[in-house]
């Protein structure tokens, strides 16, 4: 046995001859919020309602603050364990406020509340889920979201030290989920322990220490969200069609959805950007089918950031730094290759004036109107420079793109 406030040893769990849980280890410390996630089937739902004792272990330990789970009376486990399963089925024809209630059974029976003191409780609990105009509201009439808040509330009426929860946020719209993951949190930051299945990868990695990954009943990566949900997990898990980014605002990663590309047109285009001004433009080639290949972005510049995301091959030079020798001939390489050459509209000055050299290298150059009210030439002859594209370059709308680009290469675009 070791130290863990939670400790889960070697778990099986075996039923009809189908091993639904096999040889499950990990331990939860006192304080952390630890996500269990993984594909549908993989066992998360049976791994929490082995350790709460609904479902016997047929192999294995289970310990909590070093007293084995089966060493325990079913009023001790109703005082440090709590449960909230992903099921919250019809139950009774009761008012909200004594289904929220029923969480203080086990204190009740110690006499920790009298009768006024739980309504207050109660009452409290109700009003910081903002769902105390639902306390009279019969629960059997409530919607699905509904009934997993107050079933919540009941959990943290319970106050017990360990909480487990089984999809807690799957019928509760956007606002609702998060209070609960921030309820949650705060919980844990106090002192409490939580234990919670996910499907939802971006509130596992903006709210849980730690990420346990389950696959077929196994355990298959323990750590960091971001060490745990990684683009090559996803690939392998859960679908191609998703990316794995950094979410600015929180410094998270996330997970998010990418669209179905097109049929391949046979079509291949290099596109000149910057300044976030290339995100729209292979967005719209990759829907269509084509072929996209980056140019020469900046570090930290977003065009960079989403080519790299989109797996969309380009080249990159330091913040503020020139393009050199080696990657101008690459850019040409790349030009070469292509069958159109697309230069966005975005600020060009001396850093990145070599953008325009690699355009003129173009067989087919489409230009994209220019939009907004700042400069876009920043020293030089710069504009010079673009003005003697433009005799030998189609200027149109983004709208008009692909209709440019079919008609370049002679061939339909759709």
């Amino acid at each position: 046995m070791t130290e863990g406030f939670l400790v889960v040893k070697d778990v099986t769990y075996v039923t009809k001859a189908k091993s639904l849980l096999k040889n499950v280890s990990f331990e939860v410390g006192q304080g952390e919020l630890v996500g269990i996630i993984g594909p549908n089937g993989a066992g998360k739902t049976t791994l929490l309602k082995t350790i709460i004792g609904y479902l016997q272990a047929s192999s294995g330990s289970l310990w909590i603050q070093g007293q084995t789970l089966d060493s325990m009376s079913s009023h001790d486990r109703a005082r440090r364990l709590s449960y909230l399963s992903q099921e919250t089925g019809e139950g009774f024809p009761f008012v909200v406020k004594d289904i929220v209630a029923l969480g203080a059974y086990a204190a009740q029976k110690q006499g920790q509340y009298s009768t006024a003191a739980l309504s207050q409780r109660v009452s409290d609990l109700l009003a910081s889920m903002d769902i105390l105009h639902l306390q009279d509201r019969i629960f059997t009439e409530l919607s699905g979201g509904e009934k997993q808040l107050v079933q919540f509330a009941r959990l943290l009426l319970q106050d017990a030290e360990l909480m487990l929860l089984d999809e807690p946020t799957a019928n509760l719209d956007l606002g609702h989920e998060f209070d609960l993951m921030h309820a949650l949190r705060s919980e844990c930051d106090k002192g409490k322990t939580a234990l919670i299945t996910l499907h939802n990868l971006n509130s596992a990695a903006e709210f849980c220490d730690r990420v346990i990954l389950i696959d077929q009943g196994a355990v298959v990566a323990d750590g960091k969200p971001d060490q745990v949900i990684t683009q090559d997990m996803i690939h392998r898990l859960y679908t191609e069609h998703a990316m794995v980014a950094l979410n600015p605002h929180s410094g998270n990663i996330n997970v998010l959805p990418k669209r179905r590309d097109a049929a391949d047109a046979g079509i291949r285009v290099h596109v000149i950007g910057g300044a976030g001004s290339a995100i729209r433009v292979s967005k719209l080639l990759r829907r269509l089918g084509c072929t996209v290949t980056g140019g020469i972005a900046h570090q930290d510049d977003s065009d960079a950031a989403y080519w790299q995301a989109a797996g969309i091959a380009y080249l990159e030079v330091p913040a503020f730094g020139g393009i050199e020798d080696s990657d101008f001939v690459t850019g040409l390489d790349w030009i070469a290759a292509a069958d159109v050459t697309v230069l966005c509209d975005f600020p060009i000055g001396l850093a990145n004036a070599r953008n325009l050299h690699l355009a003129a290298a173009s067989k087919n150059l489409i230009v994209l109107a220019e939009h907004g009210d700042q400069p876009r030439f920043y020293g030089g002859d710069l504009q010079l420079q673009y003005d003697a594209l433009l005799s030998a370059a189609r200027v149109v709308e983004f709208e008009d793109l692909p209709a440019a680009i079919a008609l370049k290469v002679g061939e339909p675009l759709s």
